[in-house]
Parts: structure tokens; C-alpha cells; sequence
């Protein structure tokens, strides 16, 4: 379990509290507000599932076992093989060695795969918004006369040349 422990505090403190803080400015574009992202881990592991309710993104239980495994608030029954787990406020849990182990695999897998995912669409959003590339192509889009092969190459022409502009600035 010590081993466990151990990788499940690295992994939050190196990968997925970067995970929470994208989604936490993806909550924003969503929201459509621009809410200060928690700075201390276990208020934004609370608050993130609520403010993103019809998402399960957080790994349930995170903030507990990091912290009782950061500050060394837990003792290993080798009877129940489970781990005693204590908050500051005097809560009490058990896991098993293998239910930490799961949830710590899917901590990796979220902060690793998915938020790359995420992050690539995020990117080209931002990208095609802020450019004017989005306001381009559906300017050029409202132009289309699909009977009209001319203007059709005139206007892709011209698509090909914004998008150009855009690399070379």
C-alpha cells in the first residue's frame, strides 16, 4: 500500500492537478464566466465536481486519500488488509490496496490521455475564434453558390490565402 500511496500523491501533485486546473478554465468557457481557479488542491478537487454536475471528470475521494497519504494520516490493517485513512477534520475511511490502486490508474489515465484530448480541441477552438478563421469559413460558406464552379474555386482561393495570412504573422 506504501508504494501505492506514494505514486497516488505523485501522480495529483504532478499531472492531475494540472488535469483539474484545464478543466477548471474549460468550466469557464462553458459557464461562460471566468471564475479564479482554486489554488489549494483539495478545494478544487470539492469544488470542480460541482461546478461541473453533469460531468464525472473527478476521480471521487481524490482529495481524501492524497491528503492522508501527504501528511502520512493512515496505518495499514494487515488483519483487513485495507487502509485506515484519516482527514484533519477527523473523518475516517478504508480502501482496499486495490481500490486505491484503481482509482489511481484512473487519476493517470484522465491527467494523461483525456486532458491531452481535450487540450488539442480546446487549442483548435481558441484557435479558429480568436483568429477569425471560425467568422472566415462561415463567411465564405454563406457566399457558396454550389451551381457556381467559379466562384466556388474563387472562394476557396481565398480561404486558402486567410488561412496562409494566419501561419506567416
Amino acid at each position: 500500500m506504501r508504494n501505492v500511496l506514494r505514486t497516488f500523491k505523485e501522480v495529483c501533485e504532478f499531472s492531475y492537478h494540472d488535469y483539474l486546473k484545464t478543466l477548471w478554465k474549460l468550466s469557464n468557457l462553458l459557464k461562460n464566466d471566468n471564475k479564479q481557479i482554486p489554488k489549494d488542491f483539495g478545494k478544487l478537487c470539492i469544488d470542480l465536481p460541482n461546478r461541473l454536475k453533469d460531468f464525472q471528470l473527478v476521480e471521487s475521494d481524490t482529495e481524501f486519500i492524497r491528503n492522508a497519504a501527504t501528511h502520512g494520516d493512515w496505518e495499514y490493517d494487515v488483519k483487513q488488509q485495507i487502509a485506515i485513512m484519516k482527514s484533519r477534520k477527523g473523518e475516517v475511511k478504508t480502501f482496499t490496496t486495490q481500490e486505491v490502486f484503481k482509482k489511481l490508474v484512473r487519476l493517470f489515465h484522465n491527467s494523461t490521455f483525456i486532458i491531452g484530448e481535450v487540450i488539442s480541441y480546446y487549442i483548435i477552438y481558441e484557435f479558429e475564434v480568436n483568429s477569425g478563421l471560425m467568422k472566415k469559413s462561415f463567411d465564405l460558406i454563406s457566399e457558396i453558390d454550389i451551381f457556381n464552379v467559379d466562384q466556388m474555386n474563387q472562394l476557396e482561393n481565398e480561404y486558402h490565402e486567410f488561412v496562409k495570412s494566419l501561419f506567416q504573422n
